[in-house]
């Protein structure tokens, strides 16, 4: 059996036009990641790169092997349409239940969406893929602010949360969620209360995205 050529012969001609595709591929998915790492979402900056760049070099990994390798079987040509199974575990990954809501389906879909950027980019389309990056940063920072404006400001409720004597280490939880928490929350006021502690606090009720803290709550208070 002959060895493996270290590089084949067709490598030099496809040199310029993988390294543009890769290099734009990784543009979209910054353009999109930046917009992400910015809102602190758990898909940032790093991860809709590697999904963008992983996506392009699959699509143009079977584009090369049915130009290029002998005998190569069907199912090479398919590669790029298993990319969208892939990256359903990845979004699935994002999704979080939150009460009778959930959470995370804004990243879940900019994960499906930057694949597919990353996969008509390893094809050669990279305008339609800076386009399609631009229009999806247009929509999560524009449409957002439409979206909280339709929705009107912060409706603020207050929360009291009764613990009893054997709970301290709920209290210390409860205290860092509510410290940590990235939706608008006010802790009004800690006091011992009938051998127990009270927490009295205040959240957005109006906006399904500030909701989330009663789901976390819910977990340690169960």
């Amino acid at each position: 059996m002959e060895p493996l050529p270290l590089l084949r012969p067709e490598f030099p001609a496809l040199l310029v036009p993988v390294a543009g595709r890769m290099a734009v591929a990784f543009v979209c998915g910054a353009l999109v990641g930046s917009e992400r790492e910015w809102k602190g979402k758990p898909a940032g900056l790093r991860t809709n790169i590697l999904i963008c760049l992983g996506a392009a070099l699959f699509t143009m990994g079977s584009e090369f092997m049915a130009k290029f390798v002998a005998h190569a079987p069907q199912e090479s040509t398919r590669i790029a349409a298993q990319i969208v199974s892939g990256v359903g575990f990845i979004g699935a990954g994002a999704i979080l239940r939150s009460g009778r809501g959930v959470v995370g389906l804004t990243t879940a879909a900019t994960i499906w969406l930057v694949a597919a950027i990353g996969v008509v980019v390893g094809m050669g389309y990279w305008l339609v893929g800076l386009i399609t990056a631009v229009m999806t940063v247009v929509t999560l920072v524009a449409l957002g602010r439409v979206e909280k404006r339709l929705m009107g400001p912060c409706d603020m409720r207050t929360v009291e949360v009764e613990l009893g004597p054997d709970r301290p280490v709920t209290l210390a939880r409860l205290e860092a969620i509510l410290e940590s928490a990235h939706w608008p929350t006010r802790v009004d006021k800690i006091e011992a209360h009938d051998g127990g502690t009270r927490v009295r606090f205040t959240y957005c009720a109006r906006h399904p995205s500030h909701r989330g803290i009663l789901w976390d709550l819910g977990q340690i208070l169960e």
